[in-house]
């Protein structure tokens, strides 16, 4: 590794700083808690974060920080610039005073969603109103994007889900998914918007260049796999049926998609298509059509997936999209990222990271 990338990681307390001897952390989408854990010494903590520490501390919220020592530092050096992986609730703390071994591990702040139950329900407000003031409750700040439909006109069992003693966090996924929004905990702040990766401007670059004499392929990734399910690169078509309390009448919206057509030396002469059906109470023939498209867009996005690894800088993280060109194939394309596992062990930081999208050729139709 390059002198001027030689990697520090520390764990931060209460304003106090301590290094780290490993750390994992794991970023998740659809409406996860982020997860992390990390190993520290057990006796020889010089801000007193060791053993004694951790038999008596109670809620304790902690910050995974990575940064990078520049030119002519020396290996005892603080580096200058911290990059902040996570900052999250210790669930729980293990020592083993024989061979000095103390690890912590716990979730991102969604942990207080979770972990905050309420049975009140509020019909009359919108859900951007809501998720604000619940964000509050625990703490948390807002960034919120506005929203017009008071909850209790969402469909009878979208609200019935929400009307018993629930988790925070259950009722703010609830409500992002009847706006087709996007709902995280980043730091100290919860996001509730649209998806931030759909509008990515800057792509992770994943590039491979391979090399026509010997036919081997340099990529600007540690390992790179490559996956497609044929089974999902047949024609897909959803269809959302639902029966309208307002006028009485039934509604049926259809989402499909055209798979890629096989070639004339193909055997399969034809293509049979997969048809998944939704039945959801009270839906307006808008909501239908947008529920059918999103679980059509969801399916297809399973068709291509990979999965890569490589030296861990800091940058990347599941808000963004990965651009892989270079592979002169339909792999070439832009994907959504569904997982960025990071770890760090004595001196060294790697992640792997993977994702998935349905092809660029891929049309939805009503």
């Amino acid at each position: 590794m390059s002198e001027a990338r030689r990697p520090r990681a520390i764990l931060r307390i209460g304003g106090k700083s301590t290094p780290i001897l490993a750390y994992s952390v794991e970023n998740n989408t659809n409406f996860q808690a982020d997860t992390f854990s990390a190993q520290l010494e057990c006796w020889q903590q010089k801000d007193g974060f060791g053993l004694p520490y951790w038999a008596s501390a109670g809620p304790t919220i902690v910050e995974i920080l990575l940064g990078f020592l520049q030119p002519g530092q020396l290996e005892s050096d603080t580096p200058s610039n911290f990059m902040s992986l996570m900052t999250g609730q210790v669930d729980d703390a293990e020592c083993d005073p024989t061979s000095g071994a103390l690890s912590i591990s716990g979730r991102d702040l969604t942990a207080k969603l979770i972990d905050t139950k309420t049975t009140k329900t509020w019909p009359d407000q919108t859900a951007s109103q809501i998720v604000t003031m619940l964000a509050g409750q625990v703490g948390l700040t807002a960034q919120v994007t506005a929203t017009k439909t008071p909850v209790g006109k969402y469909s009878k069992s979208a609200y019935a889900a929400v009307s018993r003693e629930t988790p925070l966090w259950d009722l703010i996924t609830t409500y992002a998914q009847q706006e087709g929004f996007d709902a995280y905990v980043s730091g100290t702040t919860l996001y509730f918007g649209p998806s931030q990766a759909d509008s990515d401007p800057n792509p992770y670059l994943v590039t491979c260049v391979r090399d026509q004499t010997d036919n081997t392929v340099n990529c600007s990734v540690e390992t790179l796999k490559l996956k497609r399910s044929l089974t999902l690169a047949k024609d897909i078509s959803v269809t959302v049926i639902a029966h309208s309390l307002k006028t009485g009448k039934p509604v049926k919206e259809i989402a499909s998609r055209q798979g890629v057509k096989t070639t004339k030396t193909s055997q399969t002469k034809t293509q049979t298509t997969q048809n998944y059906v939704i039945r959801r109470p009270n839906l307006t023939p808008q909501q239908a059509l947008q529920l059918a498209q999103k679980t059509l867009d969801d399916l297809t996005r399973h068709e291509r997936t990979f999965e890569a690894s490589h030296f861990d800088n800091g940058t990347l993280n599941t808000r963004r999209k990965v651009r892989i060109s270079g592979t002169a194939s339909d792999f070439d394309q832009d994907y959504f990222l569904d997982k960025v596992s990071r770890s760090f062990s004595f001196g060294e930081c790697s992640m792997t990271f993977s994702g998935k999208n349905h092809p660029v050729e891929t049309q939805l139709a009503s």
